[in-house]
C-alpha cells in the first residue's frame, strides 16, 4: 500500500514526463527541454514536473497534432534505487528502518549499562557526571 508520500517521491524524484511530436508548439511551459526525437518522431520533449507535462500535452491535443506520451524513469542513481523500494511503500519502509535505528541503539545503550558500567557509556557518549 503507498502513501500520498510515496506518491509525492515517485512524481519528484523518480519519473520523467517524455512527449513525442512532430511539430513544435508555439508555447511551451519553462521546465520543457527540447531534444532530437528518434526515426518516427522529430522531437522529443523532456518534462521535468507532471504540471508542465499535462500543459504540454493539453496545447498539442488542443492544436490537433499527433503526439505520443510516455512516463519513464528518470537515469539517475537515486531514481533508479528508489525506483526498486518503490516496489513496496518507500514511507512505511522508511519508518521501520528509523524505528530498528532506535531500538538498536536502546539496546547497545541497555547492553553497555549493563556490561561496563557507566565509564563505558560516558565515554561513547562524550560526557561524564560532574565530580563534587
Amino acid at each position: 500500500m503507498k502513501t500520498a508520500l510515496d506518491h509525492w517521491l515517485l512524481r519528484t524524484f523518480v519519473f520523467e514526463y517524455r512527449v513525442h511530436a512532430n511539430v513544435v508548439p508555439s508555447h511551451l511551459p519553462i521546465d520543457v527541454e527540447v531534444r532530437k526525437g528518434s526515426h518516427r518522431w522529430d522531437y522529443q520533449f523532456v518534462c521535468d514536473s507532471e504540471r508542465a507535462f499535462h500543459e504540454l500535452t493539453e496545447r498539442l491535443s488542443q492544436t490537433c497534432y499527433a503526439f505520443q506520451s510516455a512516463v519513464v524513469v528518470r537515469d539517475t542513481p537515486y531514481a533508479k534505487a528508489l525506483a526498486k523500494l518503490a516496489r513496496e511503500s518507500i514511507a512505511i519502509r522508511l519508518v521501520w528502518w528509523i524505528a530498528y535505528v532506535l531500538l538498536g541503539g536502546g539496546l547497545a545503550i541497555l547492553a553497555g549499562k549493563a556490561i561496563g558500567g557507566s565509564s563505558l557509556l560516558n565515554r561513547i557518549l562524550g560526557y561524564a557526571k560532574p565530580s563534587f
